[in-house]
């Protein structure tokens, strides 16, 4: 990654080496292992609040039942893309843990890829246009009757299966059993850092995500300003000056010179 420190934009890479890859799945800024790990626990209580929050006939109820219909959807949605992650991580480092717990899951939660495809395609299936029905384009069709509807039950250990047509899911089960998955893919993960199986050493990754968390505090920072939010500005001002601080500690050993640059924009922040 290209990194020169003063103004942030410098640091802005045009392209990152493939061999980084590995590396990436831990810290790319748009979405990885540790964004939907996040994602899971943060939709798991959503949906846990929405289960008693929809409760009722009153209109609060009602919001709290649609609100609960969203959660539940993209619990599934950071499930399926958390196990993606797994499965990248899992392919290179061989984990058994990971293995095991990966296949704990499949074997428990079959239908969490092809509800999360239903309900992001529901328009289709109430169409009767659904990949998976009759009129369909999958090698599946059919598994999906026309006329297939979705429901949502409450169980009495306090969770909700959401199920259209042959697909259910236990939502609060679902997000323990992945959230296991991705805790080990995290480690695994780590690990396979500290054993530098992409060629990049610990020492380098940890400069490779200060950079990075760099990067994206600059952004904040800058959008914070243009939208007049003084106090958040001040707040991320003082973030970045940190981040730059952390980042020229790490590189002085090996590039003196840009170490100075960075404390010097620091100070002038």
């Amino acid at each position: 990654m290209s990194s020169d420190a003063g103004n942030g934009r410098s640091l802005r890479p045009m392209g990152i080496s493939p061999e980084f890859g590995f590396f990436r799945l831990g810290t790319e800024q748009a979405g990885n292992l540790h964004t939907w790990q996040t994602g899971v626990t943060m939709q798991a209580d959503r949906v846990r609040e929405g289960i008693e929050a929809a409760r009722g006939h009153d209109d609060a109820a009602r919001e709290a039942s649609l609100r609960l219909d969203a959660d539940a959807h993209f619990l599934l949605v950071a499930a399926r893309s958390g196990m993606r992650f797994a499965e990248r991580v899992q392919a290179v480092t061989k984990d058994e843990r990971l293995a095991e717990a990966m296949a704990a899951f499949a074997e428990a939660f079959p239908d969490t890829t092809d509800l999360r495809d239903v309900l992001t395609h529901i328009d289709e299936c109430v169409l009767n246009q659904g990949h998976l029905q009759p009129g369909g384009r999958s090698r599946r069709k059919g598994e999906v009757q026309d006329g297939s509807f979705s429901i949502r039950a409450y169980t009495n250990d306090g969770d909700v299966v959401v199920a259209f047509g042959p697909f259910a899911v236990k939502l609060l089960a679902v997000a323990d059993a992945a959230q296991r998955v991705l805790n080990l893919t995290a480690e695994a993960w780590q690990r396979g850092i500290q054993h530098g199986v992409d060629g990049l050493g610990a020492a380098e990754a940890k400069i490779e995500a200060t950079e990075l968390n760099l990067l994206a505090l600059i952004d904040e920072h800058e959008k914070a300003e243009r939208l007049g939010l003084a106090d958040e500005a001040a707040e991320l001002a003082e973030q970045v000056r940190g981040a730059q601080t952390a980042l020229a500690n790490l590189v002085e050993a090996d590039d003196p010179a840009r170490a100075v640059r960075l404390l010097e924009d620091a100070a002038a922040r």
